[in-house]
């Protein structure tokens, strides 16, 4: 047997001493400790190069932290017959690619931590396709870690939460190793994804809060985590987190207590924790709960938010982190960041889509009391539970007094005032002279006076808007039309809204969402811009500022800026979800708007389970004609026109029953159901119902309008298909020059009604003019969706029967 296992604790308190010393001074502090044992001081010099020769413990995962490397010590030193099959023979630790696994074949290694290995694989048994992750117990860790695999297994089958990494099966290799197959993450560690997409302070909070939810799941299912770290928190590209590695959690009893015997807790040494997330109770072996866990939250918003670690970079060599924590130690946020220099904070905080100095407003601000509470040395000063902090997270967006901070009238007060700006001024002497008592009836009647104000304003906003249009007053213009009308309310705003920031962002949204129906987007477009920065300087709630966002989103895809479009509908789920709750039907309708995105932009296949998702929640019979219509949309964008026509035919009967015959959608969705009958040969019906949508659409929408033009383009294709080359070229040169005043060249609707026009020349017999129009639009197909989508390949098709496909960037 080692030393290390004879005289652990000697060798740990000699460690601590000579850490704790000068460099020059550690050697004799060795041997004062074992002044007659010259193979002690060996063995702790041994322990103490090994400490100081480490990397840095703060970036490594949960097994390579304090302690480890003395039980590693203890493992050499011990017999290697786990590590040898009957025979003698070494096993090895690795599976090799193409290796299957029941149902599972390894693709590729994609992480090794100390006691194990995760691959990518995918299920090879014909069933269905799925790609997965597959984790294996390293051999040389059966004996260690053999039950703490089994008890993990446990305890992801136990956890059924949408933002924890879920258990799908589990068995053993043919050598015996156990492994358990999860769900494969697609995702980045929740600090690298809110840096690379500049995610606000509010954005990053609301990350955090699908966190907190996970972990409360974890904890009502007495489970504590351990190890919660940024590399242990996933986000997909769809800004849904995942919580990973239940590998070293804790089953707690139902008290709330520990039970049964952990694993590791058998192993000299050995404990497990990643020191810079680690609470002190990791740390110096106490007791674990779920507090624990609440330390780690806070630790990882402590950096998420501030971009700085709570202690000095140059003391995080191990011990000296780990002191830091069990004193308690650590750093406030606004000193942190005060402390870098001047071109590090402006980086930091432009990460955050914010100034250096409005970062430092929110590190001093509520905020850093409710992550100091979070991160506090004694676990019973924390909060209680994940979902405490995750409600006073929540407060404090809201603007509300959080329970981290003594709840004085004073401080509900400036809570209030945050909240209700431009209402409290009057309210303020009252507050002053009266008393607490007096301090709740003033706040009552503030936000019914607010609401008061609120109607008043809409309500003079609309008679004088209407008056100014009613021909029998104003002679000069009898006859203003839908626009004009328009231009006068948005010209009224500038003059009468300025004293009401909130009621002024709800009439630009709607302005904005108005004029963006019309087709005319530059004028909606600064509306949805002056209305969404007053929803973030905090005139409204979150569901207002969703809705200015959605409205936004929509209209820049319309204009072709889809990256833009894509991060303000994303931001309006997100903010959706956080706030009514991820089932809640008032979600629908911005998954809706998000789907219309992938499915304008060629990515139907994302669009399509957002529209499943949105009609699975939804409780309006009138949204689920329009969900229906759109889902129909996307599978026509996956090219599975057949499977689209029953969607669509359900869309036209539910437009019909809410609204009648004459309704935009109604048209829209008679639109897209020829276009699908024209792609799945039933050339004639699909030219019937062409006619009627755009009989339709010409009877209810201005002479102008990009859906007019959208019919004729779409009309006109069909039309080169049926050999009516000439009336086609009509059609489509129609909708050109009428789709052209409302979007650029550039966008692909323009170039797409280019090769139809390309068409129509090559079927009149116009070969190089045809040609000419069709090659760039194959080119761009082919770059924006792919050489197999089915737009590339009847592009494609078409250049092959008419002289071949050009190779080369400039032309044949």
């Amino acid at each position: 047997m080692s030393l290390v296992t004879t005289h652990w604790q000697a060798l740990n308190d000699a460690l601590d001493a000579a850490l704790d010393a000068p460099p020059n001074e550690r050697a004799a502090v060795i041997r004062a400790a074992f002044p007659n044992e010259p193979e002690l001081q060996e063995e702790a010099h041994a322990l103490l190069k090994a400490a100081t020769g480490a990397p840095m413990l703060l970036d490594h995962d949960a097994w390579q932290c304090a302690g480890t490397w003395m039980q590693q010590a203890v493992d050499d030193a011990m017999e290697g017959a786990t590590g040898n099959d009957a025979s003698g023979n070494r096993l090895s630790d690795n599976v090799e690619p193409g290796t299957t696994l029941d149902a599972y074949t390894i693709d590729e290694l994609i992480d090794t931590g100390g006691s194990s290995r995760v691959y990518k694989a995918h299920r090879s048994d014909g069933l269905f396709d799925q790609v997965v992750a597959v984790k294996v117990l390293r051999q040389s860790q059966r004996r260690n870690f053999g039950e703490r695999f089994a008890q993990e297994r446990s305890i992801l089958a136990a956890l059924n939460h949408p933002n924890i990494a879920h258990i799908i099966d589990a068995g053993a290799t043919s050598d015996g190793h156990p492994y358990v197959v999860m769900e494969y993450v697609e995702g980045t560690p929740i600090t690298t994804y809110s840096n690379t997409h500049r995610l606000s302070i509010p954005e990053r909070l609301q990350l955090m809060r699908q966190v907190m939810e996970a972990v409360q799941h974890a904890h009502q299912n007495l489970i504590v985590h351990r190890d919660l770290k940024p590399s242990n928190i996933l986000v997909t590209d769809d800004g849904q987190v995942r919580l990973l590695d239940f590998g070293i959690a804790k089953v707690l009893d139902a008290t709330g207590g520990p039970t049964g015997v952990d694993p590791y807790e058998t192993q000299t040494g050995a404990h497990p924790l990643t020191p810079g997330y680690a609470a002190p109770e990791q740390i110096e072996q106490r007791t674990i709960s779920t507090r624990t866990d609440v330390y780690a939250l806070g630790r990882v918003c402590y950096e998420l938010i501030c971009g700085c670690r709570p202690v000095d970079a140059d003391t995080t060599a191990p011990y000296a982190m780990m002191q830091a924590v069990c004193e308690g130690n650590l750093r406030p946020m606004h000193e942190q960041f005060a402390d870098r220099p001047a071109a590090e904070r402006d980086s930091i905080a432009a990460k955050r889509d914010c100034t250096a100095s409005a970062l430092d407003r929110y590190l001093r601000s509520d905020l850093r009391v409710v992550i100091e509470q979070a991160m506090a040395c004694a676990p019973e000063d924390r909060y209680g539970t994940a979902a405490d902090l995750r409600r006073d997270i929540g407060r404090y967006l809201d603007n509300r007094p959080v329970q981290a901070r003594t709840a004085t009238s004073w401080y509900q007060l400036q809570t209030f005032v945050r909240r209700n700006r431009w209402g409290v001024a009057t309210a303020a002497l009252v507050i002053a002279l009266v008393g607490a008592y007096a301090i709740t009836i003033t706040q009552y009647s503030q936000q019914m006076r607010a609401e008061r104000d609120k109607s008043e304003a809409v309500t003079s906003f609309l008679t004088n808007l209407f008056t100014a249009s009613n021909p029998e007053m104003n002679a000069g213009t009898p006859n203003l039309t839908v626009r004009e009308v328009m231009d006068r309310g948005t010209a009224q705003l500038d003059t009468s809204m300025d004293e009401a920031p909130a009621v002024r962002a709800d009439l630009q949204t709607t302005l904005g969402r108005v004029y963006s129906g019309l087709g005319l987007y530059e004028q909606g477009e600064p509306l949805l811009r002056e209305a969404l920065a007053l929803r973030t300087e905090g005139h409204g709630h979150a569901e207002d500022e969703a809705d200015t966002r959605s409205a936004l989103g929509y209209l820049l895809f319309r204009t072709g800026d889809y990256a833009e479009a894509e991060r303000q509908l994303r931001q309006a789920v997100t903010l959706a979800e956080n706030e009514y709750g991820a089932a809640h039907a008032a979600v629908a309708s911005y998954l809706n708007g998000l789907a219309i995105l992938y499915n304008e932009s060629g990515r139907g296949a994302q669009g399509e389970p957002l529209l499943r998702r949105a009609l699975a929640i939804t409780d309006s019979p009138e949204a689920r004609a329009t969900y229906l219509h759109n889902l129909a949309v996307a599978l026509q964008d996956q090219g599975q026109f057949e499977e689209a026509l029953p969607t669509h035919r359900e869309a036209i009967a539910a437009f019909r029953a809410q609204f009648g015959d004459e309704y935009p959608g109604r048209a829209s969705a008679m639109a897209r159901y020829a276009f699908s009958l024209h792609l799945n040969g039933d050339y004639e019906q699909a030219a019937a119902m062409h006619e009627e949508a755009l009989a339709l659409r010409r009877s209810i929408l201005p002479n102008e309008h990009p859906h007019i033009a959208s019919s004729l383009i779409r009309y006109s294709w069909l039309e080169t298909e049926r050999g009516n080359g000439a009336q086609a070229e009509e059609m489509v040169r129609e909708g050109i020059a009428m789709l052209g005043q409302f979007v650029p060249e550039t966008h692909w609707e323009m170039q797409a009604a280019q090769g139809i026009l390309g068409l129509a020349l090559l079927q009149q017999g116009q070969i190089a003019e045809g040609r000419a129009r069709l090659i760039p639009v194959y080119r761009g197909f082919r770059a924006m969706f792919g050489p197999d989508d089915w737009r590339t390949q009847r592009a494609e098709q078409v250049l092959r029967q008419t002289g071949g496909v050009p190779s080369g960037p400039e032309g044949e």
